[in-house]
Order: C-alpha cells, then structure tokens, then sequence
C-alpha cells in the first residue's frame, strides 16, 4: 500500500508528538531510578543492575577565544541538516 506525502507528513508529525511524551516518561523514570540508586555506585533491582558513573570532559571556552580574537583562527565550520515538518 503506497501513503500519500500528506499522510507521511502527518504521521510524521504524530510520531514526533508521541515520542514528546514518551521521551517525558523516560526522563521521568531516569529520575526516579536514580533517586533510588543515591549515592551508591550501583544497585541490583530484581534482574536489573542499575549504575551511575560520572565522566568528565573538557571543553573550550568560546567566549574567552572571542574576547582574545582567536576564535576565528581557530573555529571551523561544520554542517549539520536540520529537517522539520510543521
């Protein structure tokens, strides 16, 4: 069965709705689980272990490169696609 490109947009956007809510709920479980875990390390509930580990990065500080006027010696440009339906 071949779908029409307005019902492949609307799916579409009903999909991005749906995943709103489900990506909701599972911030809301992360935060639950992670309140039980507290300040261990990991904890095993029934079958399933839970952990929480911290990492550290390094990152530049852009403002800092712009006020010295390095920024633009040293940014490169990058592309990225940003595709939306409305």
């Amino acid at each position: 069965m071949k779908i029409s490109k307005t019902e492949m947009c609307k799916e579409f956007i009903e999909l991005k709705e749906q995943a709103k809510v489900i990506n909701a709920r599972v911030d809301e479980l992360k935060s639950m689980l992670k309140a039980e875990l507290g300040d261990k390390p990991a904890k095993k509930i029934g079958p399933f272990i839970l952990s929480l580990a911290v990492q550290h990065r390094r990152i530049v500080d852009t403002e800092k490169l712009k006020a010295n006027g390095l920024y633009a010696d040293y940014s490169k440009e990058s592309i990225v696609e940003l595709f939306s339906v409305k």
